[in-house]
């Protein structure tokens, strides 16, 4: 396969990538995040606990960094916690396994939660407990990924000032936390200004099977669900 078809495979089905790169195999609701974040300009996943949110959006912002160029990923969280230790810790381990399956994903990549490519291409880390959306400004590229980890706890303010870094032409929002959080009306939030582009992913197991599946929601136009999927009795 040549270079140019392989990059536009795996830009299409970012979880053929990560096989190939960490020899990965995410589970359907999984599949379905990255394939929501492909088509969607803003997704939002609400779950239960340990049901791979994390894991998923870390691999989505190395994907988003590898594929596309130049690029920048904004990842943030309420704390300096839940950033460093949680979803970078994550990105650092599967940067580190891609490497060891022969598939070194290149760049820098910095205990301090920022990851270079170039002037222009890098991925960092910060969070949202100054409630500040000035940390927002000064961020601009063809292509950028912004992710709200624990998207509870972040302010309307600061979702303001993410919205300002969404302009571009490929810009995605991945906004990821437990189901409350995307009740009526704080899902609005991550809506304003692109109705058309929001989805909301309900994912959850009773169990830690991947089996026991809910619900699968993808919403567009003032959130009102256009399909569904259950999992079978």
């Amino acid at each position: 396969m040549r270079k140019v078809e392989e990059r536009a495979l795996y830009e299409a089905l970012p979880d053929l990538w990560l096989q190939h790169v960490s020899r990965e195999i995410p589970w359907e609701k999984q599949r379905a995040i990255m394939q929501a974040v492909v088509r969607y300009p803003r997704v939002a996943v609400a779950s239960a606990n340990s049901c791979g949110k994390t894991f998923i959006a870390a691999r989505l912002a190395a994907w988003f960094l590898c594929l596309y160029r130049p690029a920048i990923v904004i990842t943030t969280a309420p704390t300096d916690r839940q950033v460093s230790e949680i979803l970078w810790r994550e990105i650092r381990a599967f940067a580190a396994k891609a490497k060891a399956h022969g598939h070194p994903l290149g760049g820098k990549l910095f205990q301090t939660c920022r990851w270079e490519f170039g002037e222009d291409h890098f991925a960092i880390g910060f969070s949202t407990n100054e409630s500040d959306p000035a940390k927002f400004q000064g961020f601009h590229a063809p292509h950028v990924l912004v992710i709200a980890d624990e998207a509870a706890g972040i302010s309307e303010k600061i979702f303001e000032g993410i919205t300002a870094v969404l302009k571009g032409a490929h810009s995605r929002l991945l906004a990821i936390g437990n189901p409350c959080p995307y009740s009526k009306p704080k899902a609005g939030r991550i809506d304003d200004g692109v109705r058309r582009g929001l989805v909301s992913l309900r994912c959850g197991r009773s169990s830690a099977s991947a089996e026991n599946l809910e619900h699968l929601y993808p919403m567009r136009d003032g959130c009102e669900p256009h399909c569904s999927t259950k999992r079978k009795p």
